[in-house]
Order: structure tokens, then C-alpha cells, then sequence
């Protein structure tokens, strides 16, 4: 049994990790390219440098423990973890770059912020929050329908893997549940304001993968 936790695990991280790989080749997480956008300084550069290998090394490690760990495969928990790290890198980066270039780096960090992440980005829960004027109720309600959107895409992995249309039948059941929630949550107003804001989420990341 626990072979076959093991053998589990170490496709899960294969998959995650390939993933990865894939968004890099295909230039969405290119760091030269950005590196090259930003028109970094020299001391920028070694800077940065220094930056992405450490948390490759992070990464790299932490696929690694989860891989000996013999923890159940838990593809939501691997990505969120990932998420934590990506942030933690991005603090480091931003810390060094000027007013001009944060612009730039804070879209190409969006992008690298969805991959793998089915949900509403922590930046898209704040839009929602301001442009909606939500209290604090509904801030949590929000949130907790959003992660339960993100669990239940997550869990069904296993039935729409490799299957892009099948895989987006599953999106669209699960996102059609959550906005059902959601317009219990909020008032006519806001839920209008909702609709026309995820229009413009889904237009924008629609983009960004061609």
C-alpha cells in the first residue's frame, strides 16, 4: 500500500513539475524574456539571478520531501504550497526593482500567480472586494466559496486529466455552482458588478494563454 501511496505521489509531483516545464517552454514564464523587459542593471541582474535559482532550489526540494514523506497525493495542497514560494519570491524581486518596472513584473507574476490555480487570485478577491463594496460577511463568503470551488475542481483531477474538453465541462459545472452561491451572497447590484468583472478575468487569461 504504501508503494502504491508512493508511486501516486511521485506522478502527482511528475505532473505539477512537467506542467511547469510546459508553461516554461511554451514563454508565459520565461525569466529572460521578463529579465529583458525589465531592462534590468547589472547589479539587478546578479540580483535576480541569485533570486530564481534559490527558489528553484526551494521547489526542487520541496517536490522532493512531499515525494518522501508517503503523505496522501493531495494536488491542491502541492500548489498552494508552490504559491507560497512563488510569493515569497516575487517579495524578494520587487524589493529591488524601481517604480517604472514593477508594472511589468507585476503582470508577468499574475500569470505565473494562475498557473495551476483554477480560482479567483488573491488580487482578484481584492478587485471584487473594492468594486463590489463588500462587507466583511461577504468577504468571507467569498472566499470560502471561491476555495470550495477550487477543491472540488482539484479532486475531480483525476477524471478529466489529459482531457482538455472534459476537463473544461468540469471548470464551467463547478464555476456555474459557485456563481450560483455568489448571487445568494451579494445583492442585484453587486452581482451585476460580479458578472461583468469575471467576464473581463476570464477575456484577460483567455489572452494570456495564446
Amino acid at each position: 500500500m504504501k508503494t502504491i501511496k508512493n508511486i501516486a505521489v511521485l506522478l502527482l509531483t511528475l505532473v505539477v513539475m512537467t506542467s511547469y516545464a510546459q508553461e516554461k517552454k511554451k514563454g508565459r514564464f520565461s525569466f529572460d524574456e521578463i529579465k529583458a523587459e525589465l531592462n534590468l542593471t547589472t547589479e539587478q541582474t546578479q540580483k535576480f539571478d541569485v533570486v530564481i535559482a534559490k527558489y528553484t532550489k526551494i521547489r526542487e526540494e520541496s517536490f522532493a520531501g512531499f515525494r518522501e514523506s508517503g503523505a496522501k497525493p493531495n494536488r491542491s495542497v502541492m500548489m498552494k504550497k508552490m504559491q507560497g514560494i512563488q510569493k515569497l519570491q516575487n517579495e524578494e524581486i520587487t524589493a529591488f526593482l524601481t517604480s517604472e518596472q514593477l508594472p511589468s513584473y507585476e503582470a508577468f507574476a499574475e500569470k505565473m500567480a494562475h498557473f495551476g490555480k483554477p480560482g479567483y487570485s488573491d488580487k482578484e478577491i481584492q478587485k471584487m472586494t473594492t468594486e463590489l463594496a463588500l462587507d466583511e460577511s461577504q468577504v468571507k463568503m467569498l472566499n470560502a466559496v471561491n476555495k470550495a470551488f477550487e477543491k472540488s475542481f482539484s479532486d475531480a483531477h483525476d477524471l478529466y486529466h489529459g482531457n482538455a474538453e472534459l476537463a473544461k465541462e468540469y471548470r464551467t459545472k463547478y464555476d456555474q455552482e459557485r456563481k450560483n452561491v455568489l448571487q445568494k451572497v451579494f445583492n442585484e447590484e453587486q452581482y451585476t458588478k460580479y458578472l461583468k468583472i469575471v467576464k473581463e478575468l476570464d477575456s484577460k487569461r483567455n489572452m494570456d494563454r495564446k
